[in-house]
């Protein structure tokens, strides 16, 4: 059975049978109606204060708390910071004497190590995809479902190549 409203749940109502009067029947199923229209209008009245709250709020809204005096200083401290670090860098000369300079030899260390990493990153990809492979391996059924498709994709990667090139006897006829 369903529970009354929350609105009547507290209202203490006599049921309404030939035991009371008409009028007190007809008196009482009408209060409800009303209690519900001023809830009605009260739940109105609530939602559009706290519109009216939203777009107060919303129209005054700033991204950061601080003030504006402590927002403006930091950022004029932090400027006057970088202009003094490049004053600074700036009295020192350029340390490029050349093709043998000191800029020229870091050039090639970095070089160096840009290569050692791209051999390290792909060395650990591999491992890292090879790896559960190799496990998938060690069962006869999975290492012939793995050798059945590497041969596969080698087999489509050359077809698609040798078309590519034009090596193959197909001879296209456009009529």
């Amino acid at each position: 059975m369903a529970s009354p409203p929350a609105s009547l749940s507290g209202l203490a109502c006599p049921p309404l049978n030939s035991l009371h009067g008409g009028k007190q029947a007809g008196r009482l199923a009408v209060a409800p109606q009303q209690e519900s229209m001023e809830t009605a209008a009260a739940d109105e009245n609530e939602t559009h204060q706290l519109l009216r709250q939203e777009e107060d709020m919303s129209s005054n809204s700033r991204t950061c708390a601080l003030p504006t005096w402590a927002l403006i200083g930091g950022i004029t401290a932090g400027v006057a910071a970088a202009m003094a670090l490049s004053a600074a860098a700036a009295r020192r000369p350029a340390l490029a004497l050349g093709p043998e300079g000191p800029l020229v030899e870091e050039f090639w260390d970095n070089m160096r190590r840009y290569a050692l990493y791209a051999l390290t990153v792909s060395t650990g990809v591999a491992y890292t995809v090879l790896q559960p492979i190799v496990e998938l391996l060690k069962n006869p059924i999975t290492a012939l479902l793995i050798v059945a498709f590497l041969a596969g994709s080698g087999f489509l990667v050359s077809q698609v190549l040798n078309a590519m090139v034009g090596n193959s006897d197909f001879i296209y006829r456009y009529e």
